[in-house]
């Protein structure tokens, strides 16, 4: 078992996280989560040696809902529809406008 911690804008920027975790030149097993806290990635394997990590996660900041656009699926092809003019005003509301954003 190894724990790594992800950058500290990770819990405010990431939702639904998933961990693939493969063998890298043997045939053994490992899963890993992130863990309540938000703050590490829990690894577990069931050999020792090298393993290819890939984390992936969908986006929770404010500005994936603010301005939804509708996708069409064409075909093969997607198409977002284009904007008459672009929105007026500050993207975010309320206290969120105002909030600085840290970097970590």
């Amino acid at each position: 078992m190894a724990t790594f911690l992800v950058p500290a804008w990770f819990q405010h920027l990431a939702k639904d996280v998933i961990v693939h975790v493969t063998p890298f030149k043997h045939f053994g097993s490992a899963w890993g989560e992130l863990l309540d806290d938000g703050l590490s990635i829990q690894m577990h394997a069931t050999t020792r040696g090298q393993w290819n990590v890939l984390i992936t996660a969908s986006r929770k900041d404010a500005f994936t809902s603010c301005c939804p656009q509708e996708i069409e699926c064409r075909g093969m092809r997607l198409v977002a529809p284009r904007l008459e003019s672009p929105p007026k005003g500050n993207a975010l509301q309320g206290s969120e406008a105002n909030s600085p954003v840290s970097a970590g």
